[in-house]
């Protein structure tokens, strides 16, 4: 938890000084959403229904079904041939 000398510095700092808040004090849960204090042991499911449409000589637009887990699923690894692309 974050201590009343910490929340008071911080509105201190936001009504005096630089006009901005420490996201951090005004909501610690993105302290363990960002360094994840809780290790996440499932893995998500498979994306499903992956559809390409649009492509050109540089470009395709990609779709699917996104996975779930429960926890979160904060983004994707793109794989062409088997090798890491994005």
């Amino acid at each position: 938890p974050v201590s009343q000398k910490e929340i008071d510095r911080n509105n201190n700092i936001y009504y005096h000084h630089q006009g901005n808040r420490n996201p951090f004090v005004d909501h610690p849960e993105y302290v363990a959403l960002i360094w994840n204090t809780t290790p996440d042991t499932e893995a998500p499911s498979t994306p499903t229904n992956l559809a390409a449409s649009n492509p050109s000589n540089t470009t395709i637009d990609l779709d699917w079904t996104a996975s779930t887990d429960n926890i979160g699923v904060a983004s994707y690894d793109i794989y062409i041939d088997a090798v890491f692309y994005i």
